[in-house]
């Protein structure tokens, strides 16, 4: 296997890992987009398959912050990456959420925005309606806050393989506690500050799994095995799920979701490199995740608002509730939901970029 944890002196980037990043966003979208995987009161097999199939992306990508967080970088550089790249773009969407919402500021006043804005920051949640979903984005941003201290630890206390190992067995020995105790170890919910320690626990999980990964080395059965027992634990979790023995919400910091996260991570790093052509469109489609994921959920809404969703779902189902139509509609309607937000991330660095070169002619703005 080609270095990717030697990574850590440079700012390059590994396909496998900004694919298993733009993989993970993708399965984001998916969630939000795709229909009841219960169809007239009765529970179908194929649709919570699929559910869970898609269902650790946030799981990812905190294992994910593992092998970013290892990249020797100067903490005032990571809090500026992080502002710039995730802190503004969230504000931005926030902001024009609430005028959107208040038909541009008619229905409300600028003291009620600021309020609603205060509350976010006060309660470190996003309280506003319809930007939920950037509660992975919270927590991300208090890990870069802590990632001196989290980095100290990865390089002091997680070096040795002995050491990486350990910590695997501990973090999931911890999930699966938590779920013997029904979630009464973390109380994990979508509030960011009760998840922040789960959150930073698979954080040096994933630092472990990253090393460990590259000492193995490449070998053909490792992405296979680990596909397989990926897809076995969802077939479980899913048979669950229709029996109604689990809820779709029990998968969250779940230990089975865990593993799936981490089988999907080893699964993605056990690949070879591909021709660097290819690497390099992944590479620049991976760089729009931040913004895509802050944005989709207003993208959806658009898609309401001016009359675009019926004749698209139209379009890719036969009119059934078939597993066709559910699979075509789920597919499709995320693959352009992606598109529309990718499209706004490049148009936003495009004016971020030529906003840097306007007021600092003789330094190029660096690309994210």
């Amino acid at each position: 296997m080609e270095s990717f944890v030697q990574q850590r002196k440079t700012t390059s980037r590994d396909a496998r890992v900004e694919g298993l990043r733009l993989l993970a966003c993708f399965f984001v979208i998916c969630l939000h987009a795709k229909p009841s995987s219960v169809v007239e009161g009765t529970p179908v097999f194929a649709r919570y398959l699929f559910s869970n199939l898609i269902a650790d992306a946030i799981t990812i990508f905190f294992l994910m912050t593992g092998f970013y967080f290892a990249r020797k970088e100067p903490y005032l550089k990571r809090l500026i990456k992080c502002l710039r790249q995730i802190v503004l773009p969230a504000f931005v969407y926030t902001l024009f959420f609430l005028a959107y919402e208040s038909n541009w500021f008619r229905n409300t006043t600028i003291s009620n925005v600021f309020h609603s804005l205060l509350e976010c920051v006060r309660t470190w949640t996003p309280v506003i309606h319809n930007t939920g979903h950037l509660w992975y984005l919270y927590i991300h941003v208090l890990l870069v806050v802590l990632s001196p201290v989290l980095v100290w630890f990865m390089d002091h206390c997680l070096s040795a393989r002995w050491q990486q190992v350990l910590c695997l067995l501990i973090v999931g020995g911890s999930f699966f506690l938590n779920d013997t105790l029904s979630n009464g170890l973390f109380h994990c919910t979508q509030i960011p500050l009760t998840s922040l320690i789960p959150a930073i626990l698979l954080v040096f999980a994933g630092h472990s799994l990253f090393h460990l990964l590259e000492q193995i080395g490449l070998t053909v059965y490792l992405p296979i095995v680990s596909f397989l027992l990926y897809l076995s634990i969802n077939i479980q979790r899913a048979n669950s799920l229709t029996r109604g023995t689990i809820q779709m919400s029990d998968a969250m910091f779940s230990f089975s979701g865990v593993a799936c996260g981490a089988l999907l991570c080893t699964v993605f790093l056990s690949l070879p490199k591909r021709a660097r052509a290819f690497d390099n469109i992944i590479n620049t489609l991976a760089s729009t995740t931040f913004v895509v994921y802050i944005w989709h959920v207003l993208m959806m809404e658009f898609t309401i608002t001016f009359g675009i969703k019926v004749p698209f779902v139209q379009l890719v189902t036969d009119g059934t509730e078939s597993l066709f139509s559910y699979l075509s509609y789920t597919l499709s309607f995320s693959l352009l939901i992606f598109a529309a937000c990718a499209l706004l991330a490049f148009l936003y660095r495009g004016l971020r970029n030529g906003l840097y070169r306007l007021l600092s002619p003789k330094t190029s703005a660096s690309e994210t």
